[in-house]
């Protein structure tokens, strides 16, 4: 790989996005498999609890943008730059924390700090849930955060960052 074309990435960002994105797998001899599960029986009891705890669709009492939000479409393109630029956001550069700590890396509401008490995470893949939620809200929840759910304000991405994930988050049902 040539690592001039990784452009303003870092080579360490790019260490830690492979390494989120690579299967465990691929890093193991096949003699010495790494494994999530230790067999191959059924899921646990809290595995199915968490899988039944992020329904599709979603009902939510999230609160509604201000109309001058909900009016809004995203103003950039959905180029492969762009859309990249969403995914690294919603990956590894995000603060407070990547937006996959809670959303999941597949954007299903499956994330290292997931918690099964309501509200849980948006789950981003349930086309039911997320067509009916416009760009402006998404936009409007993710620079103010979610009262009422663990969702917080992204108050220091700059409002094209902000339309770079929404992209990204619009490619998990597109």
């Amino acid at each position: 790989m040539n690592l001039a074309r990784i452009g303003k990435f870092s080579f360490l960002k790019f260490l830690l996005l492979a390494a989120i994105l690579c299967p465990a797998s691929a890093f193991a001899d096949s003699e010495n498999k790494l494994a999530l599960h230790k067999d191959d029986k059924a899921p646990s009891a809290a595995l199915k609890e968490k899988q039944n705890s992020i329904a599709c669709p979603q009902k939510r009492a999230t609160l509604s943008a201000p109309p001058s939000f909900l009016r809004m479409g995203n103003p950039l393109p959905p180029s492969e730059k762009n859309i990249l630029v969403g995914k690294t956001l919603f990956m590894v550069d995000a603060k407070p924390f990547s937006c996959q700590t809670c959303h999941g890396l597949k954007g299903d509401g499956f994330g290292i700090a997931f918690k099964p008490e309501a509200p849980t995470p948006r789950n981003f893949t349930c086309s039911q849930t997320m067509k009916d939620i416009s760009d402006g809200q998404m936009f409007w929840i993710i620079q103010n955060g979610s009262p009422g759910s663990q969702m917080p304000a992204y108050k220091d991405l700059e409002e094209d960052q902000i339309w770079q994930v929404i992209l990204y988050l619009r490619h998990f049902i597109n």
